[in-house]
């Protein structure tokens, strides 16, 4: 997932609505996975290419899953640093842009969850 997103936005691209069914992973005959958009509607130029918009996919796509239970700290680290490494983003403020984005992404998990009650 963080190869895509990091493909995107080398491509001056973002997906507005990243959420776990917006994705399928298949296997192919290798025994290899792949990961393959489906909601491509979603995908959008960037009109400015803030950090809140760049991140905007990790955050929204970890609250989709934050209620399954196969899931880690460790699993949404490991996607933050390889979108990171991918992106060539400084290894400085990185723990800070991390932070805030499990901030957002909590918070959207929890409006999720006091709307769907």
């Amino acid at each position: 997932m963080a190869e895509i997103f990091a493909e995107l936005h080398k491509n001056n691209l973002w997906h507005r609505d990243a959420k776990a069914t917006n994705f399928v992973v298949n296997q192919d005959r290798d025994g290899e996975y792949q990961i393959t958009i489906t909601d491509v509607d979603g995908i959008k130029q960037y009109l400015s290419r803030s950090e809140d918009r760049q991140m905007q996919g990790l955050w929204q796509l970890a609250a989709s899953v934050m209620e399954l239970p196969g899931i880690t700290r460790t699993d949404y680290l490991r996607t933050f640093e390889i979108y990171c490494d991918e992106v060539r983003m400084p290894e400085e403020g990185r723990g800070d842009i991390y932070r805030r984005l499990a901030q957002k992404a909590q918070a959207k998990y929890r409006l999720k969850q006091k709307t769907s009650t």
